[in-house]
């Protein structure tokens, strides 16, 4: 009968490591996750230094369970230890901090297509915003675009070594004017009532472009790209959310309650009889994206930060640019005293309210810093790489 002997302090090569440590993960005891020998993917310690991915790193800064020297305890038998579940160790994340520190489970994947698609309609309403003001200025003051043409003009000048205006466009229009002179003093224009009626309609038809644009002076375009932006917003946290608790299958758990008390046959039969998609979609009404508040609870949940929007400041910026986007679709820009407690505002109740471009490309600016910073912070947990396009329609 052949003897094995005990597995000494060195260990055998690729054999499975458990550390019994119980760690509380929302409230609850857990296990972490069996490691292997072998190379580990670096992530940030709670200091700012490299720690292996795979292990839990406690106050000190130094993974725990590691022996003074910087080594590692003496490996087991292979699989689990006796009594511990396999299931139960493998479902486990691997805690960045333990011991009464936030717990966070390892994001495997995330996507990067929601933020470019936010990137993409952000920059549209910064566009729109930006027409705004010029199509004022052009309305407002008929010698803005004489200003602008005598810039252009003088560069043309420079790249071409003489004067454009001078040589070339004023005699052009010297010598029109003194064509059409002629021509109308040698042969009057006749026109007659037939010929005014028809060529009326022509003529209103090709002005309209002209008077389109007259119509735009304001805010128009303020108010449209107020409402672009925050949809914008609202659509990569929807997708967000949905790509993470699609890649993520383990993520769902932490909405069981919700789950257990609002996923019905009927809400997953509406959605092609897709459970995940179904459960997905009762957590995003459940933490609707324009809801600052609900967001908040939401990444605390998902990711464990308490506060996703970073500080108090930009989170009332916000919610001040989302509450304008509100009064612009339901009332038509109208003040509200639902708006005015919500933003503080003293215009009067019933009057439009007043956008510049300088708030509302601001506020979009804000949009923009919130989701480039989460978006960075989503991309440096996963552990996999990004999805790239979203997932097309499954086949029935």
């Amino acid at each position: 009968m052949t003897h094995r002997p005990e597995q000494g302090p060195a260990g055998a090569a690729g054999l499975v490591q458990i550390s019994l440590r119980v760690a509380l993960v929302d409230g609850k005891p857990t296990l972490p996750r069996v490691r292997r020998d072998g190379p580990r993917r670096a992530q940030r310690g709670p200091h700012g230094g490299r720690a292996e991915r795979g292990s839990d790193v406690g106050e000190s800064g130094r993974a725990e369970g590691a022996t003074p020297g910087g080594g590692r305890p003496s490996g087991g038998p292979e699989g689990p230890a006796p009594g511990v579940d396999q299931t139960a160790v493998e479902r486990q994340g691997s805690p960045r901090h333990v011991y009464g520190r936030n717990l966070v489970s390892f994001i495997v994947r995330v996507a990067k297509w929601p933020h470019e698609a936010f990137i993409a309609n952000i920059e549209k309403a910064k566009a729109l915003a930006r027409t705004q003001q010029y199509v004022n200025e052009f309305l407002d003051d008929p010698q803005v675009l004489e200003r602008h043409m005598a810039k252009l003009a003088s560069l043309v000048s420079d790249v071409l070594g003489f004067d454009f205006i001078k040589d070339i466009i004023e005699p052009a229009q010297s010598q029109a004017v003194a064509a059409a002179s002629e021509r109308f003093a040698n042969a009057p224009i006749a026109v007659s009532d037939e010929k005014a009626a028809r060529l009326l309609p022509i003529a209103m038809k090709l002005m309209e472009p002209v008077s389109a644009v007259a119509t735009l002076r304001g805010q128009t375009l303020l108010e449209q790209a107020v409402v672009l932006g925050v949809t914008a917003y609202e659509t990569y946290v929807t997708d967000t959310v949905g790509v993470l608790l699609r890649l993520n299958a383990t993520l769902m758990d932490r909405f069981t309650d919700e789950l257990d008390g609002s996923l019905t046959y009927s809400k997953i039969r509406r959605h092609g009889r897709d459970s995940k998609e179904a459960a997905t979609r009762v957590i995003v009404d459940k933490y609707p994206a324009l809801d600052s508040g609900k967001v908040k609870g939401l990444f605390d949940r998902l990711v464990k930060n308490k506060n996703v929007f970073g500080t108090e400041a930009r989170e009332t910026s916000i919610r001040k640019f989302i509450e304008h986007r509100h009064l612009i679709v339901h009332r038509a820009g109208k003040i509200d005293r639902k708006f005015r407690e919500k933003t503080g505002s003293k215009l009067g109740l019933g009057t439009t309210v007043e956008l510049t471009t300088t708030f509302v490309m601001g506020g979009l600016s804000e949009l923009s810093s919130f989701a480039g910073e989460l978006q960075r912070m989503l991309e440096a947990e996963a552990q996999e790489g990004l999805e790239a396009e979203p997932p097309g329609d499954s086949p029935e």
